[in-house]
């Protein structure tokens, strides 16, 4: 470790940026002191605050208190690893039962602990009616050395005054995002501060002010720039990107040097008036790289961007010009644009999104699809097809993939017909990209008509074939879409090709003819895979004639092959597990094996892989598990890390005394066996009995120190009882994160449905009613089905918190 933290800094952190967000950072921080001082500046550099009554209590108001104690040496320093702000309101959905004790308590620290943040660069502020910012924080904002970047979205119901965003200066992004504000109000309480804060930052870049809508005043553009415009401020500002919406854009010339270096231009103004924007910018030369318009389009906007002089790289139309202007005259404006505009872009556009409101021209049909096809560059596309011409258009943009092999269409389009295509710049190109491929099936009732279908499984074999470095296949069925042998003669000749995934509704598995239809083939690849290391066959089920685990090797085991087969990972489903001593050699190198044969017979399959000395890091069985189960993993010489067990042992063919025996069995002597190395351990029997956790074998389940994840089940009329010494026990375990509680089903007789209701209602008013205990959780253990986590404070105590409904 010392020698890990002689490396410099910059890579440290370099390191500790790959670990990705907070959850995986905050491990290593508590590791050692050295490791600490690496993270810390990096985990506490974007600090986010909730400001609904949970999340005051148990993050925000401790940490603003940390904060204040300007006494300790981790106050000042975590003041000074702050960079990026935010502070969110509650979900207006969800009712807060947040206290006017707690509220008040808020307003007074936090003012305090925001003057703390000394390298503070960015501030964002969802505001609500519980939280309004009063003078004293933007006081505390306009005095804050770093801070220039500003952020305040919400929403209001009334103004108690007028918000001091005059106090704002020196800001390089200034974001307002109004539009759930009041109207009555929002000129003399928001938007004339807001003017001033935008004269007191002349190194302001980035600006956007999304007003709320007003039908009989709407607020103008050249508002905002009042007081520059008295101040005749030199020089002039450098707004870089600007962003607007329900500002009317009626400008005087004298405001262009303000706005001579966009780059990024949004306008959304679809019922105010654009004015005479687009020709003053126009005649201002001023040139965008990215321009975004939602509002009607007219013929000043489409002269303006024709004489743009730079390389415009994204372009957004959305709306109609059909609720301003006829549909004829939405329709020249549309031939205009694909006509003479569009392809001035051609070889610069990386972006294009046209969405117009209504059918027309605007739409992608026949009439433009060869303007399109010049735009080599584009990335994303994103277009909406006339309701009449979806089979025609569809049907020559699948065609694309195949018939452009020079200068394609765009890699990724996206079209109102909720139909996805992959294209790209340079078809070759694009082959040699695709790595994983997945088909899906729809998840809804899909009304794609036969002839759609059609040209689906006409290109789609063609297409498969251009992918020349897949490595993975992996293909939902579903009635419209079999697989034909034209598809896996495809699939037989890709080179690199190594794992293929086959699934789709039940019914398209039927069992009638399933054996000789999909077995049979099935024993043949694997035959031909003699480097096949992950297996997974989950069966159809057949109660008369269950297909054999043996079957799916009976090629292999005809050919003999050597050397054997090395699979590494096994699962399956419905199949009877009776199998010879001859197959071992091929499951010799097992180590993690699932097992889903509840209905169908084991058979000796345990006894096989005991003799064969087969041990396992991760083993899963939902079956009759007997004692030759229990026989074979206490011989395991490998270190067991994961067991799941479903389903009791005895609960469909055995007594109630024979499975408690089994039960002691496993606690008393096979489970102490695995008590350090055991991570994970899942433990699910259907009814009640010496399975489920209890006095019997808790102290069993304590000496698995290594567990990460523990599900278990507890007997019905020992809820009340037993329910504390498992949490008891649970936060004991020093590395437990997870633990699952559920009751088992009631017994199959009268009112089981409502006994299990009743029982699962018992368990969670039971954990509800424990009180916080002191005792080692680590990061937090996180109990489930019933939202509650654990949570270790600041001062070492610990804190039950109840998650929000809708996380449930």
């Amino acid at each position: 470790m010392s020698a890990f933290l002689e490396l410099p800094i910059e890579i440290l952190h370099a390191i500790v940026l790959e670990l990705g967000d907070g959850s995986n950072i905050k491990p290593l921080r508590s590791t050692c002191k050295g490791l600490g001082a690496v993270v810390e500046p990096i985990l506490f550099s974007e600090i986010v605050l909730k400001t609904d009554s949970s999340g005051l209590v148990r993050w925000s108001i401790p940490f603003c208190e940390a904060l204040c104690k300007s006494e300790g040496a981790f106050g000042k320093a975590l003041a000074a690893y702050v960079r990026t702000l935010r502070v969110e309101y509650p979900d207006p959905s969800h009712k807060d039962d947040a206290s006017q004790e707690i509220l008040d308590t808020w307003r007074d620290i936090f003012p305090t602990a925001l003057s703390k943040l000394v390298n503070l660069k960015s501030f964002s502020w969802e505001i609500s009616w519980q939280a309004w910012m009063d003078d004293q924080v933007f006081e505390v904002i306009s005095k804050l050395p770093s801070l220039s970047e500003f952020d305040l979205t919400g929403e209001h119901p009334g103004y108690p005054g007028a918000l001091r965003l005059d106090c704002l200066h020196n800001l390089c992004t200034l974001l307002l995002d109004a539009r759930r504000f009041p109207n009555n109000g929002f000129e003399e309480n928001i938007l004339g501060p807001l003017t001033t804060a935008i004269t007191n930052s002349p190194d302001l870049q980035t600006l956007k002010v999304l007003a709320p809508y007003s039908r009989s005043k709407p607020y103008s553009f050249i508002d905002l720039f009042k007081s520059v415009l008295d101040t005749k401020r030199t020089p002039a500002l450098k707004i870089k990107n600007l962003t607007v919406q329900n500002l009317t854009m009626e400008v005087p010339a004298v405001i262009m040097p303000h706005l001579q270096c966009l780059s990024s231009l949004e306008v959304r103004a679809g019922c105010t008036d654009i004015g005479n924007f687009w020709n003053v910018l126009r005649t201002g030369n001023v040139s965008l790289e990215s321009l975004i318009v939602l509002c009607h389009p007219d013929r000043t906007l489409l002269d303006y961007i024709s004489n743009f002089y730079s390389t415009l790289q994204d372009l957004q139309l959305g709306g109609s010009a059909a609720n301003k202007v006829t549909f004829q005259e939405s329709d020249e404006l549309a031939d205009l644009f694909f006509g003479s505009v569009l392809p001035i872009f051609a070889e610069s556009l990386r972006a294009l999104n046209i969405e117009p409101s209504y059918e027309g021209r605007w739409c992608i049909g026949l009439h433009n699809l060869e303007t399109l096809s010049r735009c080599t560059n584009l990335e994303r596309l994103s277009v909406r097809l006339n309701g009449d011409e979806i089979v025609d258009v569809v049907k020559l943009l699948l065609r694309l993939i195949v018939l452009l092999s020079k200068g394609g269409a765009s890699r990724s389009v996206r079209l109102s017909a909720n139909l996805k295509m992959l294209f790209g710049k340079d078809q070759r190109a694009l082959a040699t990209y695709a790595r994983t491929l997945r088909v899906k099936q729809p998840t809804y009732q899909d009304d794609a008509n036969q002839e759609i279908l059609d040209a689906w499984l006409d290109i789609f074999p063609i297409a498969l074939s251009k992918l020349v470095n897949l490595k993975s296949f992996s293909w939902e069925m579903s009635w419209k879409t079999w697989l034909d042998d034209q598809v896996f003669e495809v699939i037989s000749k890709l080179p690199s090709l190594s794992e293929f995934i086959l699934a789709g509704e039940r019914f398209q598995f039927p069992d009638d003819g399933f054996e000789e239809n999909i077995f049979r083939s099935l024993a043949t690849a694997i035959t031909n895979s003699p480097d096949l290391q992950n297996l997974q066959i989950l069966a159809a089920y057949s109660r008369s004639r269950p297909c054999s685990f043996i079957d799916l090797f009976k090629s292999v085991l005809d050919t003999k092959r050597t050397p054997a087969l090395k699979i590494k990972n096994l699962t399956v489903e419905n199949l009877t597990m009776e199998v010879p001593a001859v197959i071992m050699p091929h499951l010799q190198c097992l180590s993690r094996l699932e097992v889903w044969t509840r209905y169908t017979d084991v058979g000796n399959f345990w006894t096989a892989l005991g003799t064969a000395n087969v041990s396992l890091e991760s083993l899963i069985v939902d079956c009759e598990q007997d004692r030759t189960f229990f026989d074979y993993i206490s011989h395991f010489h490998s270190k067991l890390q994961v067991l799941q067990l479903s389903g009791s042992p005895s609960e469909l063919t055995r007594t109630v005394q024979e499975s408690d025996e089994l039960a002691d069995l496993f606690f008393g002597s096979v489970l102490p066996r695995f008590a350090e190395s055991l991570r994970k351990l899942k433990i699910e029997p259907f009814y009640d009995g010496r399975w489920c956790i209890g006095p019997h074998n808790l102290e069993t389940l304590s000496s698995c120190t290594s567990l990460e994840s523990l599900s278990v089940r507890l007997n019905g009329n020992e809820i009340d009882d037993v329910v504390g010494d498992v949490m008891d026990r649970a936060h004991s375990l020093p590395r437990l994160k997870f633990l699952y509680l559920g009751p088992t089903r009631a017994r199959p007789n009268g009112g089981m449905v409502y006994r299990n209701l009743m029982r699962r209602k018992t368990l969670r008013e039971a954990i509800e009613n424990l009180q916080p205990i002191e005792a080692h959780v680590g990061t937090g253990l996180c109990i489930s089905p019933f939202s509650y986590t654990v949570c270790r404070t600041q001062d070492g105590s610990l804190r039950f918190e109840r998650k929000a409904e809708k996380q449930r």
